[in-house]
């Protein structure tokens, strides 16, 4: 314990809302896994919805080049593994399959490349266990206020990793530079920046003389429970238009079949099968989600319009002279949003969409969109990942609520500190790094 603690208080300096964070915040929030059988069976029909049946072959070409995984790269896979990671089903501590891989690399070099050669993604390394998570401050019966954590074993996920380093090379810098999330070097504020750069240049100029002010539309647009709805044919899709080699593409298809889901109730263990998404908790299903998001990115929308994503978040951006003219963008947008969605099995929560106008003018105006069957009207302020965006652009209401986020954290903590063992000195450096990291989020836009 006493060495677990010494561990979270340094890596409070290396990530300030990395682990340190969410243990601390999730010691505040406290949460208990459902174990009533037919309560999680109505939870997990709904959020691993049915898809149709999935067929994806890839011949084997003659004289086909298949790169062998060379040492180098499985080390470096190895490397990845965090040693306190939770093991999956198969219950090996990832510090004793690292120290074996270590010990005899030959070995499991001669397995991963039977594997890549064949095209073969093991059957035992597709089952996924199911931990669930909470999610917003939905009343617990909801199945969507949970989040569904899929644990591997991490045997497989070494060959994901491989895979995964595999994929990114063949791609290079073919994705669209619209989608922030799970990309190196990118970020929520990234994607914040450019939304804020976008809007900053449309209300900016004059009124009268060139006419060159116009208005900006966020529209925030929910998609329902994403990443374990998104059709497997349209992740191959995306494969094959990004030409990814056939070795490749052979053995993802093999991993997107017969994927096994296991959870525990009160009265054992039941199983589920996977017939689409990708699996929250793996290696290569943020790179699956990309390589699938992307065609949403390069979508030819109406001129005005493009589209911001970090991950599953969609923000629709607007630029507009005119009210009118915003209005029309929009929904002609929107319609096109909504059908590339339904064509890859995903949804638009159409009534939680939510939108901010900005706009430089001195009276505060709002707009009315129709987003499918519903109307909206825009807010004088939206959350947009995690920041609160207002039409002045001033932030004076995300520093409100930032303020006394940070003060609801400290007093909880200064309750729940005397509880845990530890010098002082170490308590205060906790303490300070989570709220320091409520108050500093977003600050660099």
């Amino acid at each position: 314990k006493k060495r677990c603690w010494i561990e979270l208080i340094e890596e409070v300096n290396n990530d300030p809302w990395g682990r340190p964070y969410k243990v601390v915040t999730s010691k505040l929030n406290g949460y208990q896994q459902p174990t009533c059988p037919d309560q999680l069976k109505r939870i997990v029909k709904v959020l691993f919805p049915t898809q149709e049946p999935f067929e994806y072959h890839v011949e084997h070409e003659e004289k086909e080049m298949i790169p062998p995984i060379t040492h180098k790269e499985l080390m470096q896979a190895c490397m990845r593994v965090g040693k306190s990671k939770a093991p999956g089903m198969d219950h090996i501590p990832n510090i004793a399959l690292k120290t074996a891989i270590q010990t005899a690399p030959q070995m499991f070099l001669d397995m991963y490349n039977r594997f890549l050669v064949e095209g073969i993604f093991p059957e035992r390394w597709k089952r996924q266990r199911l931990a669930l998570l909470p999610k917003g401050s939905k009343p617990p019966d909801d199945p969507s206020s949970r989040r569904p954590l899929c644990m591997l074993d991490t045997a497989g996920k070494i060959l994901e990793r491989v895979i995964q380093s595999r994929v990114e090379a063949a791609i290079g810098n073919s994705l669209e530079g619209n989608q922030y999330g799970f990309r190196k070097g990118r970020s929520t504020i990234d994607a914040i920046n450019q939304v804020v750069n976008t809007s900053k240049v449309a209300i900016a100029g004059t009124r009268w003389k060139g006419r060159t002010k116009e208005y900006c539309l966020l529209a925030a647009l929910d998609v329902r429970n994403a990443f374990n709805s998104a059709r497997w044919d349209a992740t191959s899709r995306a494969l094959d238009r990004l030409q990814v080699p056939n070795y490749l593409r052979r053995i993802i298809g093999n991993y997107l079949s017969d994927r096994l889901l296991t959870y525990e109730t009160e009265h054992g263990q039941r199983s589920y099968r996977i017939t689409g998404g990708v699996p929250q908790g793996s290696v290569l299903g943020p790179l699956l989600w990309n390589v699938m998001y992307d065609d949403l990115l390069r979508l030819k929308l109406p001129r005005g319009a493009e589209m911001v994503a970090f991950a599953d978040d969609a923000g629709l951006v607007i630029v507009a002279k005119h009210l009118a003219d915003v209005a029309r963008i929009f929904g002609c947008a929107y319609e096109d949003v909504q059908r590339w969605m339904g064509s890859v099995g995903l949804t638009l929560a159409a009534h939680k969409t939510e939108a901010v106008l900005f706009t430089s003018r001195k009276q505060l105006e709002t707009i009315t969109l129709n987003v499918g069957e519903y109307s909206i009207t825009s807010q004088p302020y939206i959350r947009y990942l995690g920041v609160m965006l207002d039409s002045r652009l001033s932030y004076t209401q995300h520093v409100e609520q930032v303020t006394e986020k940070a003060s609801r954290v400290a007093k909880s903590l200064a309750r729940l500190m005397p509880n845990i063992g530890g010098p002082r000195q170490d308590r205060r450096e906790l303490l300070a790094s989570v709220v320091v990291s409520v108050l500093t989020y977003g600050i660099a836009i």
